[in-house]
């Protein structure tokens, strides 16, 4: 299994606002921002292993020996970068970010579940946020059946997830990203990742799928 934080990756949130990461850029420069070995290690505590790809490392034989490759890393200055390309750089030093007209980055929700230990690792994921991108959050704590609800509604910035293989292939974990999938509960719609998913249900070489299935 792999937990997770869901992107709403829809262009507009469900007040009506322009959501920021509908740009992938944005959703990249808060990903490299994230420590994932501090909140592993200090954080949970549990020996858990940092997830750079949604698939767990070794969980299904021939597929994907070498995650090192993939994924992204904790890299912050190449955060930055993104997130200034995409038009938010600090410009009255005021420790945070602006768009082009003056208007602040807006307040980043972190939506979960309560009775748990989401929220500390939102809050940890904030505090990262704010250190190195100059963003602020909020953390909205919800009873498990509301959670849910705004989850499919995509009432949401970001949610904490969580995924549990149904069965041993790769597109347990990969169909969740394929555009009007049933578990899709971000919105994520791109049609070079589903061309490839595609591609690899119409492979009949268990090997070369497997290949393609990795590019995914």
């Amino acid at each position: 299994g792999t937990y997770f934080w869901s992107f709403n990756c829809t262009p507009t949130l469900t007040d009506g606002r322009d959501n920021p990461f509908h740009d992938a850029r944005i959703r990249r420069a808060f990903a490299l921002s994230v420590n994932k070995r501090d909140i592993v290690d200090k954080v949970r505590a549990l020996g858990e292993v940092p997830a750079y790809v949604i698939t767990p490392p070794g969980s299904i034989p021939g597929y994907d020996e070498d995650q090192s490759i993939r994924g992204l890393g904790y890299d912050p200055a190449h955060g930055r970068r993104l997130l200034a390309e995409a038009g938010w750089i600090d410009r009255d030093n005021d420790g945070l970010v602006e768009n082009a007209q003056g208007v602040p980055f807006p307040t980043v929700e972190l939506l979960c579940s309560a009775g748990s230990y989401h929220d500390k690792v939102a809050l940890a994921m904030g505090a990262m946020w704010e250190k190195t991108l100059g963003v602020r959050t909020r953390i909205v704590v919800k009873e498990s059946k509301t959670y849910k609800d705004d989850l499919k509604r995509r009432d949401y910035m970001l949610a904490r997830g969580g995924w549990f293989g149904d069965y041993g292939d790769p597109t347990t974990f990969l169909s969740l990203s394929v555009t009007g999938d049933g578990n899709n509960d971000r919105g994520y719609s791109d049609p070079h990742f589903d061309a490839i998913i595609d591609r690899a249900n119409a492979t009949r070489d268990p090997d070369e799928r497997m290949r393609i299935l990795e590019e995914a």
